[in-house]
């Protein structure tokens, strides 16, 4: 790929781009997946090209479906779902049958209870006393943002229903599966 003048990214190192001629073409690698994109038309086809023949491999036409996340295409934009990838999950774990909660933060306090699952999440602890002496030392700072322009909120804490649809629809997100 660097041959190919391709940069691998820092941030993922299965991730190649190419800027050229304002054009840009980002291929990424997966064990014996590869997702080739941008807007770069011909550069595109070199590099599908280029990689047909030092590799066998399928053009499986437009990505529908990659790492657990469905790709979904429409007038209106293209929309990314984890719902088969959330089924898949909780078909895996038992809890298909399993009600939904109204807020986040029920589900973290069973994962809490659940030795099983808080096994799992042990990583985020590291990460959060990481986090704290970076704040210490000022190495990161977070200006403050009022609560009605926290939109990761629903990410990240326990709100009510009529929170989470505002920030919803403030983030444009859609619910792709929703009847018409």
């Amino acid at each position: 790929m660097k041959a190919f003048d391709y940069k691998q990214s820092n941030s993922d190192h299965t991730l190649f781009i190419k800027h050229k001629e304002g054009k840009v073409t980002a291929l990424i690698v997966y064990v014996d997946d590869m997702v080739l994109t941008g807007d770069g038309r011909c550069e595109m086809k070199l590099l599908q090209d280029y990689l047909a023949a030092k590799f066998e491999m399928k053009d499986l036409g437009q990505l529908k479906y990659f790492l657990g996340i469905e790709i979904a295409r429409s007038e209106r934009g293209i929309f990314l779902s984890q719902w088969k990838y959330i089924l898949d999950l909780l078909t895996e774990t038992g809890m298909l049958a399993c009600k939904p909660a109204e807020t986040l933060m029920e589900t973290v306090i069973e994962i809490a209870q659940n030795p099983v699952q808080y096994d799992r999440t042990k990583h985020v602890e590291v990460d959060r006393h990481l986090i704290k002496e970076k704040l210490d030392q000022k190495v990161i700072q977070f200006p403050f943002v009022k609560s009605k322009y926290q939109l990761t909120d629903i990410l990240t804490k326990a709100v009510s229903g009529k929170i989470f649809h505002d920030i919803v629809d403030k983030l444009g997100m859609i619910d792709i599966h929703t009847p018409t």
